[in-house]
């Protein structure tokens, strides 16, 4: 059941437990239902959307006094209770939070910035990380080899040679990545991942491997960043991952205050271990890779034992 958008207002503030969002993807597989004994739809899944408002899935309550309430609702209705001093994004909640399971390689993309979604009808800005969960030999590419330019690419994808033109990263399990808007990656096989993007599912393929699907060149050369880049994160420091204008991602693996006033996400990572968030006289164990999302009106702090999980805070400002 749904509810009415005005019954959320008298709740009193808990953690809120959302239902999972299964996507199909051809480089999908089992991984996560494996990792975390999830069961999944009879499928090759790609993407668990953990925490999401857009018009392709919007997350619903699962349990409590607000079961049944979908995200963009407690948006309107809670308020700052809820977002704390973040704004709603377009209306809705302010974050993508996914699980991605790269039985195969994801296609070779972009994602557009501030100034190519002014010129593209439709498109949004979409900044994103990875948080690697598990590698069975896996690698990601990330970001353009150096001298490389407009033309050079545009003619290496002609080619089906434009592999050569990226930076690979081999990846183990507890490596973090940093993708900012314009950035050429690929999740490669092996590998799976929690992401923490922008609400945005604007993507912009350069190359499928082969595989026949779409491929946007133009839109894509309008996108890629091929002045030389910093992809270090920002705001990098102790257990902050990343601190930028959008979130502040932290891992962590003994107990953390949610900050005050600030609307968090809690990702239990690990597949073995214990989270509990405690928030006044009550305890909420979360299961191994379940998501959580704190509001901002709501004290609460998370503990761990025998596993790490991340910390999530929507808007800028670091975790302490």
């Amino acid at each position: 059941m749904v509810r009415n958008p005005k019954d959320t207002q008298s709740m009193k503030l808990e953690p809120l437990a959302l239902a999972p969002i299964y996507k199909r993807k051809i480089w999908g597989g089992r991984n996560i239902q494996r990792l975390y004994g999830r069961e999944l739809p009879a499928d090759d899944i790609g993407e668990s959307w953990e925490v999401a408002d857009l018009e392709q899935g919007v997350s619903v309550v699962q349990g409590g006094p607000l079961d049944g309430s979908t995200l963009r609702q407690l948006v309107a209705s809670m308020g700052a209770d809820l977002l704390g001093d973040a704004k709603p994004q377009e209306g809705g909640f302010g974050l993508l939070v996914k699980l991605l399971d790269a039985n195969e390689s994801l296609s070779l993309q972009v994602h557009p910035d501030r100034a190519a979604v002014d010129r593209l009808p439709g498109a949004a800005l979409k900044t994103e990380c990875w948080y690697v969960l598990e590698s069975r030999d896996g690698f990601i590419y990330k970001g353009l080899k150096p001298g490389v330019r407009p033309d050079d690419f545009r003619k290496a994808i002609e080619n089906n040679t434009v592999g050569d033109c990226v930076i690979r990263h081999d990846v183990r399990a507890g490596d973090f990545h940093w993708m900012p808007a314009g950035t050429v990656h690929a999740l490669g096989a092996g590998v799976v991942v929690a992401e923490v993007q922008t609400p945005s599912d604007t993507t912009y393929r350069v190359s499928d491997w082969g595989r026949g699907r779409e491929i946007h060149i133009d839109l894509a050369m309008q996108c890629i960043h091929f002045d030389d880049e910093d992809l270090s994160p920002p705001g990098a420091s102790g257990d902050v991952l990343v601190s930028c204008e959008f979130f502040t991602v932290a891992r962590h693996t003994v107990a953390a205050a949610k900050p005050a006033g600030k609307c968090a996400v809690v990702m239990a990572v690990s597949p073995v271990g214990r989270v509990r968030i405690d928030y006044g006289q009550k305890k909420m164990p979360l299961a191994p890779g379940q998501t959580v999302l704190i509001p901002a009106a709501l004290d609460a702090s998370i503990s761990a034992e025998s596993c790490e999980y991340l910390l999530v805070t929507l808007g800028s400002g670091e975790v302490k």
